[in-house]
């Protein structure tokens, strides 16, 4: 009863933008350092309020404005973004950043009738068909020392779309989106901790925006 269809083709617009977004992304990848690629794409949460307010109607009260301005000003200090930055290809992470930001909008307002479970099953349900028609021309199969890792990603990828529907179905988008700017310190602790990655001076005090932006959102928002 959790995953009966329910507007079933708002699932379908849903699936068709966040496939594409994370498509774009990846072009991303192959056409800008990773630097520009994240700066670009912690721009989500910025969109996901404009969008939430004008078409949800959630509040941007002044406390989820400096969550919003602070944690992107974080971001930037840890990421330390070059002027080469602005070029063609990143309008291609742009597109994605907007695509996702409209894909968690929508998420948001079908919650209102569905469960987090559904959005997950229905995710998997329509974006596998649309990924495996383009893969099979270039088809890898994966070797079994693969496994492990794989199974590692499809578990945490499912876990953290799941919390994010649920976290959804409990706030606002406006509240909930700016968390994601934790991702990137995150990020750069794993990398400290399972890669011996050095953690400069910059990232400790962009955490430290971030964590601080974050805390004020919450705090209001409780």
């Amino acid at each position: 009863h959790h995953i009966r269809p329910n507007k079933l083709w708002l699932f379908g617009i849903r699936n068709v933008i966040h496939f594409g977004a994370q498509y774009a992304w990846f072009v991303g990848l192959t056409m800008l350092p990773l630097t520009e690629v994240f700066a670009i794409e912690f721009t989500q949460p910025l969109w996901v309020a404009v969008i939430a307010t004008v078409f949800l109607g959630e509040k941007l009260n002044r406390y989820r404005v400096i969550a919003l301005g602070l944690g992107f000003f974080g971001i930037l200090t840890i990421l330390r973004p070059g002027i080469e930055i602005l070029q063609p290809a990143s309008f291609i992470v742009l597109s994605a950043a907007i695509g996702f930001a409209v894909s968690v909008s929508l998420t948001k307002y079908h919650l209102r009738e569905v469960s987090p479970l559904a959005v997950v099953f229905y995710m998997l349900a329509m974006q596998t068909p649309m990924a495996l028609i383009p893969a099979i021309s270039v088809w890898v199969g994966p070797s079994w020392a693969d496994v492990p890792a794989i199974a590692i990603v499809g578990v945490t990828g499912l876990t953290s779309h799941y919390c994010l529907a649920k976290a959804l179905s409990l706030a606002d988008a406006t509240v909930v989106i700016p968390l994601d700017f934790l991702r990137l310190p995150l990020i750069a602790l794993m990398g400290f901790l399972i890669y011996g990655e050095a953690l400069e001076i910059w990232v400790a005090l962009g955490a430290v925006m971030v964590c601080f932006s974050n805390y004020l959102s919450v705090r209001r928002a409780r």
